[in-house]
């Protein structure tokens, strides 16, 4: 995570617990806030508690407009991704099914 922000390729030991502790911390915290959102909409007698769900997460962020907005975009190019995954498995199968058994049987017919 530093060397992504332009710290040197190794850095110092000291520097990546600080980070690692500010991290762990702010999700630890910003997980509890979405934990207590949820549970707002739990039903009592239900188990361990509701799951943290998408909309929990986003009502957390609304007041943080950058990450709200990132959270969007990753959600977008999450999309894209499944959307292309499934053009590539229809390509495959497509492409599987035309060049397998039986895929020339109109060849034989001319003969």
């Amino acid at each position: 995570m530093l060397y992504g922000f332009g710290d040197d390729p190794d850095p110092r030991q000291d520097s990546v617990e600080l980070v690692e502790g500010l991290l762990l911390s702010y999700l630890d915290t910003f997980l509890c806030d979405c934990q207590a959102v949820a549970s707002t909409r739990s039903l009592p007698g239900y188990g361990q508690g509701p799951k943290v769900k998408l909309e929990d997460i986003m009502y957390c962020l609304r007041r943080d407009e950058k990450k709200t907005a990132r959270v969007e975009e990753m959600l977008y190019q999450n999309e894209n991704l499944k959307r292309a995954r499934r053009i590539m498995d229809f390509d495959e199968v497509g492409a599987a099914s035309a060049s397998g058994p039986g895929a020339h049987f109109g060849d034989m017919d001319a003969e």
